[in-house]
């Protein structure tokens, strides 16, 4: 079975499901990964799942949950299930955000950290140079121009469509379990790509164009809602410095 054979197939998903029910999914704050060379975060000696927010990430998810806070009220819906992948910098802002929910998130609420949300795997390239991967991998870099970024699988690490098949099953348990109500989700950039990619049903060429042309900011959120009417309908909200935030819809 060829790659592109293995992806998912998003129409078999239990949309009517859906209805009544809010997915609020949001990227993490700025974290040290984001800030730091590959060189300065091998000195820190941390893996991937252990880097923390920069008081520049906390700041965002202390927005991000005003944001929150405010659609809450807006939509008269309370905060009825939470979820965080198992790194450190997306529980470290889901806590940002749930400080300023007040009585729109209930203090006992449990908070469910799931594997299937957890950073794409970068494998044996995590922690080495775009120089380092040339001069030690060259067949690499050939085979991963060739497939582009959606398809390339890393030695030890995941390919895009690995990923789509974790987010399917997440979104698939979201409809199936999930109370009314809003679902808050604290992941990571990538993974919120790929599911936007998805619900609008683009190819890995498109995806691969416009990852660097669209790029998902840090707090950038994603929110799938029924909207009374059965449908999935998908509304980005990005968080800018100047104006804090805006939305539009992605057609």
């Amino acid at each position: 079975m060829s790659t592109v054979e293995s992806r998912v197939s998003w129409d078999n998903l239990p949309w009517s499901k859906i209805d009544g029910k809010t997915f609020l999914f949001v990227r993490h704050g700025q974290s040290e990964g984001n800030v730091h060379t590959i060189a300065e975060l091998l000195l820190t000696g941390k893996p991937n799942q252990k880097y923390e927010l920069t008081q520049e990430g906390v700041k965002q998810g202390i927005k991000a949950g005003l944001l929150i806070k405010e659609f809450c009220e807006k939509q008269d819906q309370r905060i009825s299930a939470l979820f965080q992948s198992t790194y450190v910098r997306t529980q470290h802002t889901l806590e940002c955000i749930l400080r300023q929910l007040g009585q729109w998130a209930p203090p006992k609420l449990k908070v469910t950290t799931s594997k299937l949300l957890d950073e794409k795997i970068g494998g044996i390239f995590h922690t080495m140079t775009r120089n380092e991967i040339e001069k030690k991998h060259p067949i690499e870099i050939e085979k991963s121009c060739k497939e582009g970024y959606y398809l390339y699988k890393p030695p030890e690490g995941e390919s895009c469509v690995d990923v789509e098949v974790r987010v399917h099953q997440f979104v698939k348990e979201l409809l199936e379990n999930s109370p009314p109500g809003v679902t808050l989700v604290s992941a990571h950039g990538r993974w919120i790509q790929i599911l936007e990619n998805s619900l609008w049903n683009r190819s890995p060429e498109e995806f691969n164009k416009r990852k660097k042309t669209d790029p998902f900011p840090n707090c950038a959120m994603l929110i799938l809602t029924g909207n009374g009417c059965k449908e999935k309908e998908a509304v980005r909200y990005k968080l800018k410095k100047v104006n804090p935030f805006h939305f539009r819809l992605n057609a």
